[in-house]
């Protein structure tokens, strides 16, 4: 396996998002936001690609302008959202290193065991492993419990 991409450690993000919570139940709800404050479609349009039941929530939280196309009837009554404000959150997430498997498909080397899709297994330094068949001979355990 030839590593081409090295493990280079911790990688420090921050997400902004405008957040609410429903009022006097669990639960809320967080769309991203732009250095502005403003809602950033997914959908590259102005309307937020909403999933199903979430029509009424977008309407309480951003106003009608927002909503969906075809989804302009009442508000049910009982829903209340309290506006949390514009959070901005600090993430981390480790850069793992990337190998290229003798066939030419790139594998993560993120796992203790790192498959490839044509059916060689690597370990995190990218060192190809004895066929499964193998694994736990010495300890008993099926290949399943090593994986």
């Amino acid at each position: 396996m030839k590593i081409i991409q090295p493990e280079t450690g911790i990688e420090v993000y921050e997400k902004t998002s405008h957040e609410f919570k429903n009022v006097g139940t669990y639960g809320g709800l967080s769309f991203d936001v732009d250095e502005h404050g403003e809602p950033i479609s997914l959908c590259g349009k102005k309307n937020f690609n909403a999933w199903q039941g979430m029509e009424a929530y977008i309407r309480v939280i951003l106003g009608p302008e927002w909503a969906p196309t075809g989804y302009e009837d009442e508000v049910p009554s009982e829903l209340k959202v309290a506006n949390l404000g514009i959070v901005t959150t600090t993430y981390q997430r480790r850069i793992y290193r990337e190998g290229l498997c003798g066939c030419g498909r790139k594998v993560f080397l993120e796992r203790f065991t790192n498959a490839c899709s044509c059916g060689l297994d690597y370990d995190t330094s990218g060192n190809v492993l004895a066929p499964r068949e193998f694994w736990g001979e010495e300890t008993g355990e099926h290949w399943s419990e090593c994986f």
